[in-house]
């Protein structure tokens, strides 16, 4: 595949809100140029990769936002799952729960 378009970060309830900003990409053009690749495995996410800690504490100096801080994926959770992105992830087999979202997620199947 072939994507072209604008990556932006937005910010669900506007950057006040003190949310986690989401990366999205406008515009998108995308184009099928082959087909039956193979993939790479994914990343096994279990509670042995994922750390303890959720998130940093906010940067008083942008309002508590953590967005402008530095990614410290072995460090935070948050983190951790902002560094899985574009791989392809999987997870350990276990029972998962989270609250509905109408955010579509990068990736997603």
């Amino acid at each position: 595949m072939s994507v072209n378009g604008t990556v932006t970060e937005y910010v669900p309830g506007g950057p006040a809100s003190g949310n986690q900003s989401l990366t999205q990409l406008s515009k998108p053009v995308v184009t099928v140029v082959s087909q039956g690749n193979p993939v790479p495995a994914p990343v096994t996410i279990s509670s042995r990769s994922v750390p303890d800690a959720y998130a940093p504490e906010g940067d008083p100096a942008a309002g508590g936002s953590i967005n402008g801080l530095a990614l410290k994926p072995r460090t935070y959770a948050l983190d951790y799952y902002e560094s899985l992105e574009a791989p392809t992830s999987g997870s350990a087999p276990r029972a998962w729960s989270a609250p509905p979202t109408r955010t579509p997620s990068c990736g997603s199947r």
